[in-house]
């Protein structure tokens, strides 16, 4: 390898996965959501039992230069606000993917198809049916929602930029639309990174919270 090859890669580096990004965005209001999240999505991504720990941030820049690990299985997880001293809105995972799970439990084991649109379903289906067994009744019916595909970043820049990621918006019909935002970074890609920067699931969802707050009622569905 030559010298100056030598001394672009990290650089290239930098720029898919988002290192050194102090202050670059705004570190946005940060809020707490359901700590057990993250987790509940990364053991979806295995048939076998997977030892997890989560780390929970209150540190936007540790967050940003946080990177799963798989052995042990470490993932993070931060919980953001629309604005400061608002109630959580959006939870980001920075889960192992499966392909990179596979080296663990085999590639028969793992669940590979799974996309963080699939997760923001569940929340808001989870929530709905929360609600119904408390005897609420929703004032936002959940199948009127239109979950769309997600918006796939491909660098780590890309994935932090906007923050923090509104995921229910109105579509051009007024329609209410759920987007996730997510990066996979595959063990086998082409890309001049370390490998312990590979095998990544990224996803931004709505929190818990504030899908259970629409729908009951409490608060209020973005305009168009």
């Amino acid at each position: 390898m030559s010298q100056r090859t030598a001394v672009l890669l990290p650089v290239f580096a930098c720029l898919l996965v988002g290192c050194g990004m102090r202050g670059a965005p705004e570190a946005p209001p940060l809020a707490m959501s359901d700590p057990a999240l993250c987790a509940g999505f990364q053991a979806q991504l295995s048939l076998a039992p997977l030892d997890i720990r989560t780390e929970i941030h209150d540190d936007w820049e540790a967050f940003v230069l946080a990177k799963p690990t798989v052995d042990p299985l470490v993932i993070h997880q931060m919980a953001f606000a629309a604005t400061p001293e608002g109630a959580v809105e959006s939870v980001s995972c920075k889960l192992k993917g499966a392909d990179h799970l596979a080296e663990v439990v085999g590639p028969e084991q793992v669940i590979d198809d799974l996309s963080c649109s699939d997760f923001n379903r569940e929340i808001f289906r989870r929530q709905a049916e929360r609600l119904q067994a408390e005897g609420v009744t929703l004032a936002l019916d959940p199948t009127s929602l239109h979950f769309v595909a997600d918006e796939l970043a491909n660098r780590g820049t890309q994935w932090l930029d906007p923050m923090p990621w509104r995921g229910v918006q109105r579509d051009a019909g007024g329609r209410l639309q759920v987007q996730a935002k997510g990066m996979i970074s595959p063990l086998r890609s082409w890309t001049p990174i370390p490998r312990a920067w590979k095998g990544m699931f990224y996803c931004h969802l709505v929190a818990p919270e504030y899908a259970r707050a629409l729908l009951a009622g409490e608060a209020t569905p973005p305009e168009a």
